[in-house]
């Protein structure tokens, strides 16, 4: 329940009102809204909503009339899916053109199932960010996912033959690339390598693992 106060600028309305939710508020102008989020047992979240609008009469009409509402508390759905990349292997050297194995590993730490597929994206950059990586392959994965469960993933990628040998390269692995899953977080989807792949001009006799 809403108990609605009003201000002390007469009116035509009563004293107290009782409104069923916070919709009905007579609010109708401008106002500040100021919302907090605490966990709370049996909801992820529980909103304590503060709703001011403070109008002096005298500067709109006649009727403007001035409320304090207090709403809350309000229970909030937040039992979604939350995919994430939770670990990602790949060679810490590698020859221009050659074909490396990368492994990487999906969680959803969210509160329900994935039940559609996605989309994994793989980038080589220079400087750690996906906006200025080279997306070197797209693979599509199929649900479902149930929550706190993983899914283990490995692919054979090629390098791009006009790689600047002799320099550093990080691998970044986008999960959900194309927004398919409606996710309760969705900025927690990239991975970027913890260290970075040394690009030669030729292939390492050996290749060594970053694990």
């Amino acid at each position: 329940m809403v108990q609605v106060f009003k201000s002390l600028f007469p009116s035509r309305r009563r004293r107290n009102e009782t409104l069923t939710s916070c919709a009905a508020s007579p609010i109708k102008r401008q106002g500040l809204r100021l919302v907090t989020s605490t966990p709370t047992p049996g909801n992820p979240f529980t909103l304590i909503v503060l709703v001011f609008a403070a109008l002096i009469r005298s500067l709109f009409t006649a009727n403007a009339v001035d409320y304090i509402a207090f709403c809350g508390p309000v229970a909030v759905d937040t039992r979604r899916a939350d995919l994430q990349v939770a670990s990602l292997d790949t060679a810490l050297q590698a020859g221009v053109a050659s074909t490396q194995p990368v492994a990487w590993t999906v969680a959803n730490f969210g509160g329900k199932p994935v039940t559609n597929g996605w989309v994994d994206r793989v980038y080589l950059s220079t400087n750690a960010l996906v906006d200025s990586g080279r997306l070197l392959g797209e693979f599509p994965a199929s649900a479902p996912l149930a929550t706190n469960q993983s899914l283990a993933r490995i692919q054979n990628i090629t390098l791009p033959a006009d790689l600047e040998p002799d320099r550093d390269y990080w691998w970044i692995v986008v999960t959900d690339a194309g927004n398919a899953i409606n996710e309760l977080n969705e900025v927690n989807n990239t991975y970027v390598s913890d260290h970075p792949c040394a690009c030669c001009a030729r292939p390492p006799p050996t290749c060594e693992w970053l694990r």
